[in-house]
C-alpha cells in the first residue's frame, strides 16, 4: 500500500476521492478542492497532492502549483490548517482514547507528521478513530493503542426482512452474488451522497464502510445492514451513511422480487442508531 494512503480510507491508486493526506496538503496550503475539482486532475497529480501531505512539512507552494491542474471554479481559497504540535500530544486525544491509555510524549513525537495530523483529525469520529488505532497497533511500537473490545457508536442500519427458505435461496450459489451486488450499490450511492441529496457539501464523502449481517428472528431472518460513511475531513456523515444502508436493502429487496420470489421480502428499521458494529462481534462471517 502506498505510504500516503491507510488502509481503512479504502482506496487504491487512482484516488477516486481524496485521501486524508491529501486533505493535510490542501488544508496547510488554505486550498478546499470540490469532488469535481478533485476528478477534474489528472491521476498523477491527485497521487502528487497526497504524496505531498505525507511529507514531514508539507511544501505548500507546491501544492497550489498542483492545484493549477483543477478548474478554476472548483477551488476556493481558505484559513490555512497548522499542523499538531510534534512534541506533545493534545488533549483531545485522551478523550477520544477514553479507558485507553493517552499516547505518550516519546510515541508521539515517534509517529509520522502524518499520522499526528489523522489522530487528531479523527478524534471526534470514534469509528475511524477505532481503525485508525487498528492499524497503528500494528506497527511494533503500537501495542499502546491494541483495543480489548468491539466498537459500539453512531452508524446508519437498515433491515431486509426475509424468509429462512428465501434466505437459504440466496446464499445459495445461483443467487450468492446478490449481497455483493447489494453492498456494492450501497457504496455507489453512498459516494455520490452530495449529488443524490443535492446538498452543498464542502467535504466529498471519504471511507465508506458498510457490512451485512444475519439476525434470526421469530418469522425468519433479518439482513441487517450497518454503514458508516465518512468525509474525506474525517466527518461522520448521516445522509451518506444511510444512503449506503438503505441502497443496499433496496437493491436486494430489488433481486429477491425479480429473481427469486416477489412479496417474500421487505425492508424495516432504517435510522442512525447508536449499537455494536455487528460484523466484529456476530458469531458468522459478514455477509457482504
Amino acid at each position: 500500500m502506498p505510504h500516503y494512503l491507510f488502509a481503512f480510507e479504502g482506496l487504491g491508486e487512482e484516488l477516486p476521492s481524496p485521501p486524508i493526506a491529501a486533505h493535510r496538503a490542501l488544508r496547510c496550503a488554505g486550498i478546499l478542492l470540490t469532488r469535481a475539482g478533485w476528478e477534474a486532475i489528472p491521476i498523477e497529480v491527485r497521487q502528487a497532492i497526497a504524496i505531498a501531505g505525507a511529507e514531514e512539512s508539507v511544501d505548500t507552494q507546491h501544492v497550489r502549483r498542483l492545484v493549477d491542474a483543477a478548474p478554476m471554479t472548483e477551488v476556493k481559497m481558505l484559513p490555512a490548517h497548522e499542523d499538531p504540535d510534534p512534541e506533545s500530544p493534545p488533549s483531545q486525544l485522551s478523550s477520544a482514547l477514553g479507558p485507553r491509555r493517552p499516547p505518550s510524549r516519546e510515541f508521539w513525537q515517534s509517529l509520522r507528521a502524518l499520522d499526528r495530523y489523522v489522530m487528531v483529525r479523527l478524534a471526534p469520529n470514534a469509528r475511524l478513530f477505532h481503525r485508525l488505532l487498528d492499524e497503528l497497533a500494528q506497527r511494533p511500537s503500537g501495542e499502546t493503542f491494541r483495543r480489548t473490545a468491539g466498537w459500539t457508536g453512531a452508524v446508519a442500519h437498515a433491515e431486509v426482512q426475509l424468509t429462512t427458505e428465501i434466505f437459504g435461496r440466496l446464499r445459495s450459489p445461483d443467487h450468492s452474488v446478490a449481497f455483493h451486488a447489494a453492498r456494492t450499490a450501497g457504496l455507489r450511492a453512498a459516494r455520490l451522497a452530495d449529488e443524490i441529496l443535492e446538498l452543498s457539501m464542502q467535504e466529498p464523502v471519504g471511507p465508506v464502510e458498510l457490512a451485512a449481517t444475519e439476525r434470526r428472528t421469530a418469522g425468519g431472518i433479518n439482513v441487517v445492514w450497518q454503514g458508516h460513511a465518512s468525509t474525506t475531513a474525517g466527518r461522520f456523515s448521516r445522509g451518506a451513511s444511510l444512503l449506503a444502508t438503505t441502497s443496499a436493502a433496496i437493491a436486494l429487496y430489488d433481486f429477491v422480487v425479480d429473481w427469486v420470489e416477489p412479496g417474500a421480502v421487505t425492508i424495516q428499521n432504517a435510522r442512525i442508531v447508536e449499537e455494536p458494529w455487528l460484523a466484529e462481534t456476530h458469531d458468522g462471517a459478514p455477509l457482504a
